[in-house]
């Protein structure tokens, strides 16, 4: 089933742009999906040519493009910083799966926050999901961090296979 948005918005936080992937994006994606921080818990072959890339953000424009995920890039006075997306959807409980990463440089100076909390609102209001799942390696403390400031808890412990632990954020009831 397809997420329900009309066309990809851009959206903005006070220091990022939230943007749809372009052709123009080969070297910044290239840099952010070779790095080796960046990839340090992330279960993927990282790529080894431009070329590559150019294959990933033609699938991806395609992946949006027939609403089967949503992937924005970070970017923050023009230079693209990270990425992220929401995939996997479930219309039987209104849910996505969540991915984000960011470059080593931009870590650890609150930017996910801004963008998480930009995201989430989206997704609950305007995608109208209930619940949004995060997959994060047991020891990415960064990333369990970030999950539990904006109140995701643990769903499933561990997967001994991936080393990863599913987390989960049901929308907020109304106050």
């Amino acid at each position: 089933m397809n997420l329900k948005f009309q066309n990809l918005p851009n959206l903005r936080t006070n220091r990022v742009l939230l943007r749809a992937i372009s052709n123009r994006d080969t070297d910044a994606v290239f840099a952010l999906r070779t790095d080796r921080e960046v990839n340090q818990y992330l279960d993927r072959k990282i790529p080894t040519t431009h070329e590559q890339i150019r294959t990933f953000i033609a699938k991806t424009k395609a992946l949006v493009a027939s609403k089967k995920a949503i992937y924005w890039v970070l970017e923050t006075e023009d230079e693209m910083i990270g990425s992220i997306g929401l995939r996997n959807y479930k219309p039987e409980d209104l849910s996505a799966e969540i991915g984000y990463e960011l470059l080593p440089t931009y870590m650890g100076i609150g930017i996910m926050s801004e963008v998480l909390q930009e995201i989430l609102s989206y997704a609950f209001e305007e995608l109208s999901l209930q619940a949004i799942i995060a997959l994060t390696h047991k020891n990415n403390q960064k990333s369990i961090q970030l999950l539990r400031k904006f109140g995701f808890r643990i769903q499933v412990k561990v997967n001994t296979k991936t080393c990863f632990n599913s987390y989960i954020l049901n929308k907020p009831k109304p106050q």
